[in-house]
């Protein structure tokens, strides 16, 4: 993912969901590589592991870091205060194969659904 802007053309806050995932992590990067301010959307701040890969972002003080559960509606209003753009990178992923593929599915159609409906209230 490459993202291009003139630096006259930067401003506001880009919201990266999932942003310790991969494809989150590096969207961060070029984004703050490149002068964007970025709040992250993570499950949790409490598993340092997964906070690690936070550590080499590029222009540091242009990152915000807040919970929200692709699951729970009620947390992505404040999630959303203040951002001009939406990154969607988030989808549940369960550490054991699901019997049914649903089971993936739903709650990947339904995290997205809520990241919408913020983006779009």
């Amino acid at each position: 993912i490459m993202v291009e802007a003139e630096q006259d053309e930067i401003g506001g806050i880009v919201l990266i969901t999932g942003i310790t995932g991969f494809l989150g992590s590096q969207t961060c990067y070029q984004c703050l590589e490149k002068g964007w301010k970025v709040r992250g959307t993570v499950r949790s701040k409490g598993n340092p592991q997964k906070m690690k890969v936070l550590d080499k972002m590029p222009n540091r003080e242009n990152l915000e870091v807040v919970e929200a559960d692709l699951l729970k509606p009620e947390t992505w209003e404040p999630a959303m205060f203040g951002v001009s753009y939406v990154l969607h990178t988030a989808s549940p992923f369960p550490s054991d194969v699901p019997k049914h593929e649903d089971l993936l599915i739903k709650p990947a159609q339904e995290g997205t659904l809520n990241v919408l409906k913020a983006a779009h209230a």
